[in-house]
């Protein structure tokens, strides 16, 4: 009785030994299914309608289920889908794939042939088609003329444009093949299809308009039955414009100037509802930190008093930032700077109302947006309409500053944070800045009757929006550094954690566009005022 218990000891024992070194049981002799010479070979001559029309597939398969019926599909390009293939494998399990197929193929794509048994997939594999050479020698030139009313200023003054007319002529190409234009690294992108002529020549003149700056001189050209492009095509720029009504760099920032030096400073509301001057000495401040310390200058300020939105800017032309207020019951009021006659050289004692009906703004801005030295108001009612209000205090009645306003065409980014006016490219028209990281920049320069015709997103480095620096206490644009043209950006508060962060140049260089911290102690700050 004990030896057949033995006897399946010992059985037991060789299948896991045979589990363990790689043996096959007798039950498991099925070889696993191979397909090692499955080819896609396109035929290079049946080119037309921008795709090869013509494949020949190929391939042996072994350790299928002898003398079974079996089924291919083979998918892959842009819309290559085939099926109602039938194999039928030997008596040893393997059978020969060789058939002539038609479809559009495309070179550089990867095919995903299928074998199933009845409604049961048993086989997959993945190769790409052969490749075949494109036939394009291409030769001319294409020129890149920019669309005068879009244009603007760098941050280093050089001229720039977001719209682009790309012309020329090019030979070489396959008569009757469509052909594209595009660059990753650029805007430029052919809306439709170029086809060749009976010569092989493509008369190239498209417009290109996709909100942002033309950095590559070039393209790549793209075919249909090619992944890869098939050319590449440097375009020479071309400015046919008249010169733009500008500057470089402005003589003065447009934003919150509380002392008049041409620095930007921060004005900012605590807790409290202390109104706190930080002024700008980042020319000799350690570091050239431009914010090191704070003034108390006044007192009542906020929501608790009464007051809903707060911007600022120059009013009156004399080079010292008003600060401009609607209140909670709609009315206006500016707070005009008299830094030079007030008591203790306080910049703002008391209030004068401007205007009234200002209930449905959601928010408001101040910055010069003609370039004439006054400050404009530019505002976005609850219904997502932006209204500008020009600013004309010298011959106003009374000198108010703001009669009427007009709807202007403006497009936003969709932030949350909302949006602050400063001039971004130092060329002394204020721009729009966007809290989800996007810019719309002032193209009254160029001529163009619409001032912001396109945001487009320009930011390098971490920062990307405040999306992921939650401002608890507000953020501010302006020119912070004494030394450079180029706009900064502060955070307050960020998440909570108290401190002040500054971006030195977020359309800049990767580095220049990292956050860094220039402050602490700001979770007692209620709100900036920019």
């Amino acid at each position: 009785m004990e030896k057949p218990r033995l006897r399946v000891a010992v059985v037991v024992l060789v299948a896991l030994v045979a589990s363990v070194v790689g043996w096959s049981t007798p039950a498991e002799a099925v070889s696993p299914l191979q397909a090692p010479d499955l080819a896609v070979t396109i035929d290079c001559s049946s080119l037309q309608a921008g795709y090869y029309q013509s494949a020949h597939v190929t391939g042996s398969i072994s350790g299928l289920a002898p003398s079974t019926q079996y089924t291919v599909s083979m998918r892959g390009g842009p819309d290559t889908r085939i099926s109602g293939i039938t194999l039928t494998s030997d008596g040893q399990g393997a059978a020969v794939l060789d058939t002539v197929t038609s479809a559009h193929f495309v070179v550089g794509s990867y095919y995903t042939f299928t074998l199933s048994a009845g409604q049961t997939a048993v086989f997959a594999k993945t190769v790409p088609g052969t490749s075949c050479t494109s036939g394009v020698a291409a030769t001319g030139s294409l020129t890149a003329d920019m669309s005068c009313p879009t244009r603007y200023l760098d941050e280093w003054g050089d001229e720039m444009d977001t719209s682009y007319r790309i012309h020329g002529t090019l030979s070489g190409f396959v008569p009757g093949e469509p052909y594209t234009f595009f660059n990753s690294y650029s805007p430029v992108q052919s809306p439709q299809p170029i086809v060749a002529d009976a010569n092989g020549v493509l008369a190239v003149d498209f417009t290109t308009d996709s909100g942002r700056s033309l950095s590559t001189l070039g393209d790549d050209v793209y075919t249909t039955s090619q992944t890869l492009p098939v050319a590449s095509e440097n375009f020479v720029k071309n400015d046919p414009c008249p010169a733009m009504r500008t500057s470089f760099p402005a003589d003065r920032p447009t934003e919150l100037d509380i002392d008049g030096n041409g620095n930007s400073d921060i004005a900012a509301i605590d807790m409290s509802g202390r109104l706190l001057y930080f002024k700008n000495d980042s020319a000799s401040n350690a570091g050239h930190l431009p914010f090191t310390s704070s003034q108390t200058i006044g007192s009542g300020w906020g929501p608790q008093f009464g007051m809903r939105l707060e911007t600022a800017g120059d009013l009156t032309g004399d080079f010292f930032s008003e600060i401009v207020v609607v209140r909670s019951d709609g009315t206006l009021v500016a707070y005009y700077n008299n830094m030079g006659s007030n008591p203790g050289h306080l910049p703002y004692a008391s209030g004068t109302v401007i205007g009234s009906g200002w209930q449905s703004f959601t928010n408001v801005t101040l910055g010069d947006v003609n370039h004439d030295g006054l400050a404009d108001i530019i505002a976005k009612k609850s219904d997502g309409t932006y209204w500008l209000y020009a600013n004309h205090y010298p011959t106003n009645p009374g000198h108010l500053p703001f009669t009427s306003g007009v709807q202007i065409p403006v497009q936003d980014d969709g932030s949350s944070y909302g949006f602050a006016a400063a001039d971004l490219n130092s060329d002394g028209y204020a721009d729009l800045w966007f809290g989800g990281g996007e810019m719309d920049i002032n193209r009254a320069p160029a001529g163009n009757a619409t001032m912001f015709p396109d945001a487009f997103g320009f930011v390098t480095g971490r920062f990307r929006s405040l999306d992921g620096y939650v401002p608890r206490a507000g953020w501010a644009v302006g020119h912070f550094e004494y030394w450079t043209p180029t706009a900064g950006l502060v955070i307050a508060n960020p998440n909570g954690d108290g401190t002040l962060l500054y971006v030195e140049d977020p359309t800049g260089t990767p580095w220049t566009a990292d956050p860094k911290v220039i402050g602490s102690g700001w979770n007692t700050i209620r709100q900036i005022i920019s």
